[in-house]
């Protein structure tokens, strides 16, 4: 179920939490739902478990939800297979890339990286030729962050090697490669940012 939450706080005031009117494609009952919004206040659901305790949607099957107007809609994508999973992650750079997972009996799944193109229409999955390349092991319940042009892989456990993960995982979403150093920009890139940020 949806909420909105009034975050026009004010001290000694109770937060409230309203049940909006929900428009669009009706929703079934799903558990361990994961996504990630744009900047357009679409939030893209790719994950949604069903009630069967062995059963996982398919990747290519999409709900969308609009918190601009409240509304439901789906997505069929099309490209690249992708295996259902669970308790991964994703971040959004105008395209969205999602890295590990697992299935109902923690095993697990392929590919371990996949991108969603959602400028396309229908939106489409790819994989990168060289996302295989140095890549980490199968991770499930890690974290991800996108940082200038990487994606920063931290904690999870390791399915591989039956452990939990102490590593730090960088993806150069730029070159669409697993690297081992990080190049932020130069300080005085930044200074250049911050001076036309100014004016």
């Amino acid at each position: 179920k949806c909420y909105h939450c009034d975050t026009t706080w004010a001290r000694g005031k109770p937060l409230v939490m309203k049940a909006p009117s929900i428009t669009g494609d009706s929703i079934p009952v799903r558990q361990q739902m994961t996504g990630v919004i744009n900047p357009k206040g679409i939030i893209y659901i790719f994950e949604i478990s069903l009630d069967l305790p062995s059963n996982l949607v398919k990747m290519k099957n999409l709900k969308l939800f609009d918190t601009t107007i409240d509304e439901w809609s789906s997505m069929d994508a099309v490209g690249a297979d992708v295996d259902p999973r669970w308790i991964f992650s994703s971040v959004l750079n105008g395209r969205i890339i999602i890295f590990g997972g697992c299935t109902f009996n923690n095993t697990g799944v392929s590919p371990k990286l996949a991108v969603l193109d959602t400028n396309k229409n229908p939106y489409e999955w790819s994989i990168p030729s060289s996302s295989n390349v140095n890549s980490p092991p199968s991770i499930y319940g890690h974290t991800a962050n996108l940082y200038y042009n990487y994606m920063i892989i931290t904690f999870g456990y390791d399915i591989d090697n039956e452990t939990y993960n102490s590593q730090v995982y960088l993806y150069d979403i730029k070159n669409n490669a697993w690297v081992t150093h990080f190049d932020p920009p130069s300080s005085r890139n930044l200074l250049l940012i911050g001076l036309v940020t100014g004016i």
